[in-house]
């Protein structure tokens, strides 16, 4: 018809060329730096804790930082989006809540449990992402009431009662499979289901135009509210995952079981090379990353450092790594 407008369909390699291109080039520049650092902490750990390079405490490490990794995959795919997920320690203490108390220690209940966990994970992932495509609220205030609404939810679940994981999640979570942490195995799962879907399909590449440069892409006629929220439905499974995974390991949930994992999980993705200012990730990254917080706690603790230098560090790394992000895009221009 004459008097209608056709919105043009662009490829997304077209979509501000100079933006994608900086964030593919900074991907690529970050991880080597990342592992330079890691080795620089394993010599570190050689030299003044050296029982904490030790295989059998490697292994015993695994869980940790599996549980560290799930939630900052989560918390990696919502900051892509120009976004932050502040509902972690609800989340993560909702479904540890819930695994615990729909099972009442029955393995029998454990797999419904489970189901019932992801779902309300899920569930406040859909709740945050349709407040901020659909009522354009601020990512931080929606996550904050979401954590606080969680949080009511735990208490609600729990009614002041601690009850202790089923014995099939709790053996699971020690567990190794072929000299492998069962963790690391369900890890594995989403890191490839991420990896694949960013970097091998068009749907991947459209979710990080929409980061980059979410103007432009809407201009192309790409629903872009489509992608912002199903970064928040991701990050709310991933983080209900992690909740799941870590009641298996601690046995018993506390209202601050999931504390520990807002900071954490922000530090792992800024040092795994993902900009806070959208589009650039990188799913290996935020693992390294993660692995690497972990072993730098692990440490701190081993040479006998304060919780508040642990706490110090971390703002550090966080520091360096945006800092160092922000002086490669001024080179990249």
């Amino acid at each position: 018809m004459r008097g209608e407008q056709r919105v043009p369909v662009v490829d997304a390699e077209q979509i501000a060329p100079p933006t994608l291109a900086a964030t593919r080039a900074l991907t690529r520049g970050a991880l080597p730096g990342l592992l330079a650092t890691m080795l620089v902490l394993v010599v570190a750990c050689l030299i003044w804790a050296p029982s904490v390079v030790q295989p059998s405490s490697l292994l015993t490490l695994a869980p940790v930082w599996a549980v560290l990794a799930l939630v900052s995959i989560g918390q990696m795919l919502v900051i892509q989006q120009r976004g932050i997920d502040l509902s972690v320690p609800g989340n993560v203490a909702l479904a540890a809540a819930l695994v615990t108390n729909l099972s009442d220690g029955s393995d029998e209940m454990l797999p419904l449990a489970a189901v019932c966990a992801l779902a309300a994970g899920t569930a406040m992932g859909c709740i945050i992402g349709l407040a901020v495509t659909w009522l354009k609220i601020t990512p931080i205030i929606v996550s904050l009431a979401a954590n606080a609404l969680a949080l009511g939810a735990f208490f609600t679940v729990t009614a002041g009662r601690n009850t202790a994981a089923p014995d099939a999640l709790a053996d699971f979570a020690v567990a190794r499979t072929l000299g492998i942490p069962n963790l690391l195995l369900v890890l594995a799962i989403p890191i490839a289901a991420v990896f694949v879907y960013l970097r091998f399909t068009v749907g991947g590449r459209w979710f990080v135009a929409t980061g980059a440069s979410p103007r432009a892409t809407k201009v192309s006629g790409i629903p872009t509210s489509r992608y912002i929220f199903g970064a928040y439905v991701a990050a709310g499974f991933c983080f209900a995952l992690a909740g799941v995974a870590l009641v298996g390991y601690l046995r018993t949930p506390g209202v601050g079981i999931g504390n520990t994992y807002l900071f954490s999980s922000v530090a792992a993705v800024v040092v795994g090379g993902t900009s806070l200012s959208g589009g650039k990730g990188s799913v290996i990254g935020t693992v390294v990353a993660a692995a690497f917080l972990t072993l730098l706690v692990q440490f701190l603790y081993a040479i006998g450092a304060p919780s508040s230098m642990q706490l110090i560090v971390q703002a550090l790394a966080i520091a360096i790594a945006a800092a160092l992000v922000s002086f490669q895009l001024k080179i990249k221009k």
